[in-house]
């Protein structure tokens, strides 16, 4: 019995890593102890969790978080801040493979982000030289926002989203000097979330809940024959908790997939052309998003790579 004993205490100490290496392992690893017949679904499916995450933040941040000019805010002459306030409109397609079912074709869909943007100048910097100033600069950011997934194709509708951040002046523009920045805004994302957990409808389900989303811009801006234009590049860093559950064979089993900590990152350039009338800016925004940099146990398929265009129409009040 003593004997029994040590060598059930052994198994369970030896086989305890491997059980922890297990609930540690990529996202789509999990799909590889599935059955045969349920494994290229089930890949599908991680595929679209990694993919859909970042491009619907995409369009709640955009490129630019300030539409229009790479230049702070600042200060008027009596110290009070100045502020802008704008609304935008950003689009972008969504390529996702077949995910609803074994036999689905491949989901493709836009997702439109609507976004209040708002900034305050907290300080005005410091003058360089002659028309040269704003170097050090600070503005406080802000942004709320709503994408809308399509329900027709089984997503849960609508996504909330804020964001809160600053942008740090390196000049500001005049007559003689671009406009020079950098920002950064820290993002939550509502839940994303795909067909029925129980199954009943759809042969796959998932959710992206807690998404984050650290966002880094570099932007530079002039005045070109009556036009604001602007030009950056970014960069994305996104964090989720993931669970997915995958029909197996037709029958109730399910296959579960889970990562409490599913991270990618993108990278972006962007460019703006704004008109002016008075305080009033309509701006034009066109934009690039690399693909993704982590395919957690997926085999290479192509689509985690796949770059993605967006464009935004915004409209911003500086008073």
């Amino acid at each position: 019995m003593r004997t029994l004993r040590l060598m059930s205490f052994l198994v369970a100490v030896s086989t305890a890593p491997l059980a922890a290496q297990s609930a540690a392992s990529p996202f789509g690893a999990h799909c590889a102890t599935g059955p045969a017949a349920v494994r290229e679904h089930c890949f599908r499916v991680a595929e679209a969790v990694q993919i859909v995450g970042p491009r619907t933040a995409l369009v709640l941040s955009g490129g630019n978080p300030v539409p229009g000019t790479a230049s702070t805010l600042g200060m008027r002459i009596g110290r009070t801040p100045r502020f802008s306030i704008g609304a935008r409109v950003t689009g972008t397609g969504v390529e996702l493979p077949g995910i609803a079912s074994p036999a689905a074709q491949q989901l493709d869909f836009n997702a439109i982000g609507v976004s209040l943007d708002g900034g305050v100048g907290l300080f005005n910097g410091f003058t360089l030289g002659s028309t040269v100033g704003g170097f050090a600069a600070i503005d406080l950011l802000g942004s709320v926002g709503r994408v809308g997934l399509p329900a027709g194709d089984d997503f849960g509708g609508a996504v909330l989203s804020w964001a809160g951040g600053a942008r740090l002046g390196l000049l500001r523009e005049s007559f003689t000097a671009p406009g020079l920045s950098v920002s950064a805004l820290y993002r939550r994302v509502g839940d994303i979330e795909f067909g029925d957990a129980g199954l009943a409808d759809t042969d796959a389900w998932f959710r992206l809940a807690d998404l984050t989303n650290v966002s880094v811009r570099a932007a530079a801006s002039k005045r070109v024959l009556g036009l604001g234009l602007t030009a950056g590049a970014g960069w994305d860093w996104y964090d989720a908790e993931a669970e997915a559950s995958v029909r197996t064979g037709g029958t109730p089993e399910s296959l579960t997939l889970r990562d409490d900590a599913l991270e990618t990152s993108r990278t972006t350039f962007f460019g703006n052309a704004a008109f002016t009338m008075l305080i009033l800016h309509t701006v034009a925004e066109v934009g690039w998003q690399s693909g993704g940099t982590t395919k957690a146990g997926i085999p290479d398929s192509g689509r985690l790579e796949d770059v993605g265009f967006y464009g935004s129409i915004a409209l911003r009040l500086t008073l």
